[in-house]
């Protein structure tokens, strides 16, 4: 699933889903600790602020994820009413005379000077960004400026100035995560404000032919539009994925991008604006019994099998060629080709990277220097 600058949670409010479930299918807490929400969610709720997007309507652009995309996972046009607030809450006005109101969501502080992540499609194309740290109608709204973003794992880091006292939230270490966890989302739902609410990590590696540089976390925290970019969190109140998208087909189902992903390239937004990304240059497919069987390589074998090497590409100069398993990289298994991608992509261009691969009876070591990805 990959979301443009519209996403699912600055879209109309008609025909969207709650991703919550019946109240008898949320997780409760754990005995041992009935409070532990509570004290969650006093760690990490000044950490979270709303999000307001504006933009000149003659130059709003939509592009990014196909119509059919929005209409199956969240039954939607893309094209809909955004809105900025429940009624009798309006949001905050635009400083800039002609700028309409485009999206909302939700970010979080990352270091004490202002920084704050967000998933980009909240803020793409936005020539306003206007940010609030609590539900006081007195406050007045904050105007950020966007440091980096990164469009192909959706993730954006802006910067506010000026506001004192900013408390930063702990980034976690999602790798570590176990299915059935305990985990708390917060967000500004529907433009509600800050809202928590809570669930278990449903599944991990979730993938998606759409957004293959990361493989989603799934969770049955109840995920709402205007969540989008929001933390998710575990009991200590460490960050451990991005909010970011439901399926609208079904009840309880959210997907959020793992903070680990987010980490391997926040220097580079910081620095650079921009993320570069490594490239082996082929095309892989997964490993099956009978190819495994035809290559005479075990047929238990895991990994990402190659289809093609281009010729004078960074793979094929290090020796790579098609029927090549690649087993592991830097030292970490491969189990299929999505964790093969994100491998490559969150390392830097012109890193050199140790590659096991399987070649019929044989298990080789290579050493490969990282082109640049094009970008997608």
């Amino acid at each position: 699933m990959k979301l443009n600058q519209t996403g699912w949670m600055a879209l109309g409010m008609a025909g969207l889903l709650a991703a919550g479930g019946s109240p008898s299918t949320w997780a409760l807490p754990p005995p041992s600790n009935p409070n532990v929400f509570v004290e969650t969610s006093r760690q990490v709720v000044p950490s979270v602020v709303n999000i307001f997007t504006f933009a000149n309507p003659r130059s709003r652009q939509f592009r990014g994820a196909p119509d059919e995309f929005f209409r199956h996972f969240f039954g939607v046009d893309p094209e809909g009413d955004v809105g900025m607030a429940p009624r009798g809450r309006p949001g905050p006005r635009s400083g800039q005379a002609g700028l309409q109101p485009v999206s909302l969501g939700t970010g979080f502080v990352i270091d004490s000077s202002g920084l704050i992540l967000t998933n980009n499609h909240v803020i793409a194309n936005a020539d306003e960004i206007k940010v609030k740290f609590t539900e006081n109608p007195a406050e007045e709204p904050v105007t950020a400026k966007k440091v980096g973003a990164d469009p192909e794992l959706d993730v954006a880091v802006l910067q506010v100035k000026g506001v004192k006292d900013l408390k930063a939230l702990n980034l976690g270490n999602s790798d570590s995560l176990d299915v059935g966890e305990y985990v708390m989302a917060v967000g500004n739902p529907f433009g509600q404000g800050h809202s928590v609410t809570h669930g278990i990590i449903s599944a991990k590696g979730r993938i998606s032919p759409d957004m293959p540089l990361a493989s989603y976390l799934q969770t049955d925290a109840p995920i709402n539009p205007g969540n989008s970019g929001g933390p998710l969190v575990n009991l200590k109140g460490d960050v451990i994925g991005i909010n970011n998208a439901i399926d609208a087909r079904a009840q309880g189902i959210g997907f959020a991008i793992p903070i680990n992903s987010v980490k391997a390239v926040l220097g580079q937004l910081k620095d650079k604006g921009k993320v570069s990304r490594g490239y082996l240059g082929i095309q892989i497919e997964p490993m099956r019994r009978e190819i495994a069987k035809q290559l005479g390589v075990p047929e238990d074998t895991e990994g990402a099998l190659v289809g093609r090497a281009d010729l004078g590409g960074p793979a094929f100069q290090a020796g790579i060629r098609p029927y090549d398993v690649i087993l592991e990289i830097a030292g970490k298994k491969v189990r299929n080709p999505s964790e093969l991608v994100a491998a490559v992509a969150g390392t830097p261009a012109g890193e050199k990277v140790e590659i096991k691969v399987r070649r019929g009876g044989d298990v080789q070591q290579l050493r490969v220097k990282l082109g640049d990805r094009p970008s997608s």
